[in-house]
């Protein structure tokens, strides 16, 4: 009995912890459209940041705390689906992993901040050089690398947790997480954000479900 209120604390742990995530992701993604394609050229990327500064402070504090909510969402999808089911356990051991990278990656972003500030505040063009070969640097890092990998990897765990246990999420979660995954991918190889629009969709619906609001 005591396990099982246990693993029910955990389930709605997980459960609040996907809603929370797929709703600051909206606001996020709201957020972060209006902006525009941030430039691929250093100075130009940090003069990018600098000018929204407080916009874009929110939206990589909202999407580092984001990958922490998903973290606990994913260890809670796996206890509650991993049964008999290897797909699902390889498709959360990859979304932990992409998630500690984009953890990673979320602090390299927040340097930004204060690199952008330093560059405005340059007063000679070797010091501008300086600044724009490293957010020239930090930009592939942040919108190459560090993204692709995250947006492709972390969609083959909503994949497999889509088609592995549609019974148990739903026919409707699985759908949506299908295509979702799909449009992740495209996301990551096109390295464009908006395009993972329905992923905060997934993380509602198979959050509720995980918290126990919906029973089919």
């Amino acid at each position: 009995m005591e396990s099982q209120q246990e693993w029910k604390g955990l389930r709605r742990v997980g459960g609040l912890s996907l809603i929370l995530a797929g709703a600051l992701y909206l606001i996020s993604i709201g957020l972060f459209v209006p902006l525009g394609i941030p430039p691929s050229e250093g100075s130009a990327f940090l003069n990018f940041v600098f000018q929204d500064r407080s916009t874009l402070q929110f939206i990589f504090a909202a999407f580092f705390f984001i990958d922490v909510l998903l973290v606990v969402g994913v260890a809670s999808l796996y206890f509650w689906l991993r049964q008999g089911r290897a797909s699902v356990v390889i498709g959360c051991i990859l979304g932990v992993v992409a998630l500690t990278v984009d953890l990673v990656n979320s602090v390299f972003t927040y340097s930004l901040l204060g690199m952008s500030s330093a560059l405005a505040a340059s007063s000679n063009d070797a010091q501008r050089m300086a600044f724009g070969a490293a957010g020239q640097l930090l930009s592939i890092v942040i919108q190459g690398i560090g993204l692709q990998f995250f947006y492709i990897v972390f969609s083959i765990t909503i994949i497999a947790v889509s088609l592995s246990a549609p019974k148990i999420v739903g026919k409707v979660t699985s759908y949506v997480g299908v295509v979702a995954g799909v449009a992740g991918v495209a996301a990551g190889i096109l390295a464009m954000i908006p395009l993972s629009v329905l992923w905060p969709v997934w993380f509602i619906l198979v959050g509720s479900k995980l918290f126990g609001f919906r029973s089919t």
